[in-house]
């Protein structure tokens, strides 16, 4: 008995020392171990009260827990208490509770499944039951972020992120205000409702409660700063992401795939959905193949802006909206550089009259309908540089998986300028307009063979010839360089072609006895229908009467001239012998190089040396006489 007693208490110390070491390793202030409801310390005792103060860490070790519910905790905002996993995944999962991962009334506080590099998705909510979502922010909670979570088979959404009125009237709209919502990075999956449901849907009429016997009428919360970015959702039974209430909400950078798959209600299909008093931006969204409309707008409040969207083979409009009596009238509603391709109706359909619509550098390509931008209830808008097609082959697309412009596509170079409305980025975070020339779509075209007009240069070798000289950056799409010349610098023909094999000097020896101002350009190619033209080079030919130029002189300049800071040059001969060294800024151009040399005819390697940039050509030399 004494040693079976004592034996029990050993192992006790080893469990517990066990856990403190774990916690330890974790950098944890509190360890969660077993599933249930967790309350602040300060509500009572035992191993569901937790004494977590602002800036603690609340780890949820690795396993499986059938729920986990947290009310009442309270952190600050400099300092939020953070609940992350800990020594691996761990995993939430039933079909009789509310929810799988649920706070109530807790403010500044950060959910984050980042606590094991081995995971992406830290924390995951693997099933609820019907009606019950993954994750769930209710009851006046405010101040948070979710990130690195995963929810699949949930019963309904896979986030739910408000507050319903109630009969209690901190609940009521007057009364309470959500703040600074951040949900982002987060793997949401196989949904019976709405991927993300955020704010209410009631925005407009309220709702009806039976309080002490009166009923009444009570109004949903607001959500001021809204951020929700980064999230990948696919196979949701309804929408994608829906979100209201929030008057300065920012939706960017999510994709969203096959939303709407079962929905529960007409209308709850959709890609994105923005409901009443809802504003802000929503762009650099990814949208393919939704049951409904790639993005509907309910009764938005206005002031809103959709931009640098892709949306993709939706089952209803491209984009639609709506308004509603809560719409200011006469707000913006801004329509700019979306690419919406095979909508299975309109392009764009509007109905909202209270709005300033605007509609610039939208590409509509390839709408089942033919129709492209609609309008009804008495909604106009003004439109300007929109592309439409009604075959996709027409648009110019690189490929047909996302949609970017290929060098050649009519979307590349006519556009209207969009950064007077705040649009200096395209969908991929590249600046727009690139070239003072603004492109229609999502994408500002970046020049996949980028030649700077200082990397082509001319050299008159004799009176029969003349050499073109470029530098070419690596490019594993590059397939060959097309030389092309003009005698107006307006219609170009072919003159000769060379393969691109990799970083360095090329040159072309254009044969033809032509004088006079001659025009050169380079085509540079990836396949038969995609390709880039260089700048053009306009050259004066004369028969020679001097010296010619030394075109050895045009390589240096080249490779000298990549460097952004003083170059240093070396040069040696096949032996490994230097014959000259120099720095670039002394060259005086080209005409100064072969007096420098002072070596015979050969092939020599040319060692240019920079801050930032090292490279060696070989180069074969041809003294001047």
């Amino acid at each position: 008995m004494h040693y079976k007693t004592l034996r029990t208490l050993a192992i006790a110390g080893i469990s517990l020392l066990s856990s403190f070491v774990f916690s330890q390793n974790c950098g944890c202030d509190h360890l969660i171990q077993q599933a249930g409801i967790y309350r602040p310390a300060s509500l009572g005792s035992g191993p569901f009260y937790l004494n977590a103060q602002p800036g603690d860490v609340i780890c949820v070790k690795a396993g499986i827990y059938a729920d986990l519910r947290f009310f009442d905790f309270q952190g600050s905002e400099a300092e939020p208490i953070t609940v992350v996993n800990c020594g691996g995944q761990a995993v939430i999962a039933n079909n009789s509770y509310a929810g799988g991962l649920i706070f109530e009334n807790c403010r500044y506080f950060h959910v984050t499944g980042t606590g094991d590099d081995a995971f992406e998705y830290g924390l995951k909510i693997n099933g609820t039951g019907a009606g019950a979502s993954g994750v769930v922010v209710t009851r006046l909670s405010s101040d948070f972020e979710l990130d690195h979570i995963e929810v699949a088979n949930s019963g309904f959404a896979g986030f739910m992120v408000k507050t319903d009125p109630g009969c209690d009237p901190a609940t009521w709209q007057q009364n309470y205000t959500m703040q600074n919502v951040d949900i982002h990075h987060n793997y949401i999956h196989h949904t019976g409702g709405e991927g993300m449901y955020i704010g209410s849907v009631y925005w407009e009429n309220g709702m009806e409660k039976t309080c002490d016997s009166e009923t009444i009428r009570v109004y949903p919360h607001r959500i001021l700063g809204l951020q929700v970015h980064e999230n990948r959702l696919e196979n949701t039974g309804a929408d994608g992401i829906q979100y209201g209430c929030a008057a300065d909400a920012q939706i960017y950078n999510n994709s969203i795939v096959n939303a709407g798959t079962n929905p529960f209600a007409v209308y709850q299909n959709s890609g994105i959905q923005c409901g009443g008093g809802s504003g802000g931006t929503c762009f650099n969204n990814t949208i393919k193949n939704p049951g409904g409309c790639g993005i509907i707008v309910l009764g938005h409040l206005g002031g809103n802006k959709f931009y640098n969207n892709l949306i993709v083979g939706t089952g209803g409009y491209g984009i639609f909206a709506d308004d509603a009596n809560s719409t200011q009238m006469g707000s913006k509603f801004e329509i700019l550089n979306n690419t919406i391709v095979n909508p299975a109706t309109d392009g764009i359909r509007l109905y909202n009259q209270a709005n300033e619509n605007i509609i610039c550098n939208n590409a509509i390509v390839a709408p089942v309908n033919g129709q492209f931008v609609a309008f009804g209830q008495g909604a106009t808008a003004a439109t300007s540089h929109n592309y439409t097609a009604e075959q996709l082959e027409n648009a110019g697309f690189y490929d047909w998986l996302d949609f970017k412009p290929s060098p050649s596509s009519p979307l590349v170079d006519n556009g209207d300028d969009t950064q007077p409305a705040g649009v200096d980025l395209d969908i991929q975070n590249q600046q727009r307009p690139i070239n003072g020339r603004a492109d229609i779509g999502a994408y500002e075209f970046q020049s996949i063979f980028p030649i700077d007009q200082n990397d082509l240069k001319f050299s008159l070798v004799n009176a029969d010839g003349r050499k073109l000289f470029w530098f070419l950056h690596e490019n594993e799409h590059l397939e060959n360089v097309e030389i092309e010349r003009s005698l107006d610098g307006i219609n170009f023909i072919s003159v000769g072609s060379i393969e691109a094999e990799g970083q360095g000097i090329y040159s072309f020896t254009d044969s033809e006895n032509l004088t006079g101002k001659i025009f050169y350009r380079l085509k540079l190619k990836e396949g038969e229908y995609s390709f880039d033209h260089s700048a053009t080079l306009s050259c004066k030919v004369e028969h020679p009467q001097n010296k010619p130029r030394d075109s050895f002189g045009q390589v240096l300049e080249l490779l000298a001239g990549q460097s952004e800071k003083e170059a240093h040059v070396e040069i040696y001969d096949m032996a490994g012998r230097a014959v000259a060294t120099f720095s670039a800024n002394t060259m005086d151009g080209s005409q100064g190089i072969a007096d420098r040399l002072q070596v015979p005819a050969g092939v020599y390697v040319v060692h240019v040396k920079g801050e930032g940039f090292d490279l060696s050509q070989k180069v074969f030399y041809t003294p001047v006489y």
